[in-house]
C-alpha cells in the first residue's frame, strides 16, 4: 500500500516509546517514502537486464540468416529469389578470379 509506513511507523513508534517514538517513526516513514520507489526502479532495471542476459544465454551460438543474400546482376534488375544464384558468390569466394566474381558477369 502506498505510504503505509508514513502512517503506521509513527503509530508503532508512539506505542513503543511515546512522543519520542512517534517522531522517530515519522522520520522512518518519510525516509521509506523516498527510498522505496528508488529501490523499486533499481529492482525493475536489474530484473530487465537479468532477462536480457537469460535470453542471450538461451540463444547460444552465432545467429544465422534465414536465407542467403539475394544475387543482384550487373544490370541491377531484381528478379524472384533464386537459391542457387544466391549461393554462387559463396562458392566463388576462393576463386582465383576474385571473390564475388562470376565469369559471365565480371568479363574475365
Amino acid at each position: 500500500m502506498c505510504g503505509e509506513g508514513l502512517i503506521l511507523d509513527p503509530l508503532r513508534g508512539a506505542k513503543e516509546d511515546g512522543v519520542k517514538g512517534f517522531f522517530s517513526g515519522a522520520g522512518k516513514g518519510l525516509v521509506g517514502l523516498v527510498v522505496k520507489p528508488g529501490v523499486g526502479v533499481i529492482d525493475m532495471t536489474s530484473r530487465a537486464f537479468a532477462g536480457i542476459r537469460n535470453a542471450a544465454a538461451i540463444a547460444q551460438g552465432p545467429l544465422t540468416t534465414a536465407r542467403k543474400a539475394r544475387f543482384i546482376p550487373l544490370d541491377g534488375r531484381l528478379s524472384v529469389f533464386d537459391r542457387v544464384a544466391s549461393e554462387v558468390p559463396g562458392l566463388t569466394a576462393d576463386s582465383p578470379m576474385g571473390p564475388w566474381c562470376i565469369a559471365d558477369c565480371c568479363g574475365r
